[in-house]
């Protein structure tokens, strides 16, 4: 569920995989759904061409255009259009302070992740 095409394809690996898998995952935190639809897909090889020859839809009400922004850089379906680690890192979606989301507090305060620093 997590390869990226060039995995299925070529059966590469490395950082652009890597990003791929991440982005998979951010989307299931964020939807609570997987990347792909598997209904009527009953064997391995079916889900395998899926993934190699679709791109996946990232279509979602919870999504706000910087998370769908930040998604669509993890899974750029040509891995050398696939942002980088550090690229991610400074995607306005990271960001606390500079942009609202969904379900964020205001603009300049730190979001509450349960625990205290220090």
């Amino acid at each position: 569920m997590y390869m990226a095409p060039e995995s299925v394809l070529d059966g590469k690996c490395g950082a652009a995989v890597d990003i791929w898998a991440f982005g998979c995952t951010v989307f299931e935190m964020l939807t609570g759904k997987k990347i792909w639809d598997c209904t009527g897909i009953t064997d391995t090889l079916h889900l395998l061409c899926k993934i190699g020859m679709q791109s996946p839809d990232l279509y979602d009400e919870k999504l706000s255009k910087h998370r769908v922004d930040f998604l669509n850089k993890c899974l750029a379906v040509d891995p050398c259009s696939r942002w980088t680690a550090d690229m991610l890192l400074n995607h306005p979606f990271l960001s606390t302070d500079n942009h609202v989301h969904q379900g964020e507090k205001e603009e300049g305060t730190q979001p509450s992740f349960g625990f205290k620093c220090g």
